[in-house]
């Protein structure tokens, strides 16, 4: 039998504060299953196969067209951006530069219809295809702040839990009706990354971290 100061023992080192530092320092092998959630992501036929096809020919074919037209409706933020393979973060700028151009998007569809190629009035005119791309761009926040708080040299496993945490609250947000096979295959993805975790004295450790005490806001849950 393991007698009771034993356990005793073992319960203050493993509740010590240095003890929870050392068992959630940084980990090049988890931190990057964040960046590897979205790289699997693009990868499903929803993102992969139709949006980012899309989106790339909309801003190829109607950058300079759009600029006047953001510049009348005031929109800040800058002009339409591209994503690069190698800086995922990139991929929710993108997206959330198509939100905000909305508007002037729209104004050439009806206003313009001449400065625009079938294909792509043809993608303005879907009705889905702004709400597609707010859906992406909701999944893709939590992520683009992962990956900044990941490249931070102070980065520890804690950070990358809390912002699978908060993926996965953002995932649960998304509606599965309207984006249901979407939504399905962010949860299968999702499922992959967080097994990494699902070690009961990682999970212990990440809960009774004093730093995270009363930091993780209700809006992401």
């Amino acid at each position: 039998m393991i007698s009771l100061r034993y356990h005793n023992d073992i319960i203050c080192k493993f509740i010590s504060p240095r003890y929870l530092f050392n068992i959630i320092i940084i980990s090049i092998r988890y931190c990057l299953k964040i960046q590897g959630f979205c790289k699997d992501l693009s990868s499903e036929s929803h993102t992969g196969e139709f949006l980012a096809k899309t989106i790339e020919e909309i801003i190829d074919e109607i950058s300079f067209a759009l600029k006047e037209e953001a510049k009348a409706c005031d929109i800040n933020g800058g002009r339409l951006k591209k994503w690069a393979d190698t800086r995922w973060h990139t991929m929710y700028d993108c997206v959330d530069s198509i939100m905000r151009h909305k508007v002037p998007l729209e104004n050439l569809k009806c206003e313009k219809p001449e400065t625009l190629s079938t294909a792509v009035l043809s993608v303005l005119r879907t009705c889905a295809f702004f709400d597609d791309v707010r859906a992406l761009a909701f999944t893709l926040r939590p992520i683009k702040q992962s990956i900044a708080a990941l490249e931070s040299q102070s980065c520890t496993l804690a950070d990358c839990f809390f912002g699978l945490a908060r993926l996965g609250a953002a995932i649960k947000k998304l509606s599965n009706n309207d984006h249901r096979v979407f939504h399905q295959q962010c949860i299968s993805v999702f499922n992959r990354c967080y097994a990494e975790f699902a070690d009961p004295i990682y999970l212990l450790c990440f809960f009774l971290h004093p730093y995270y005490t009363g930091k993780f806001e209700s809006d992401y849950l």
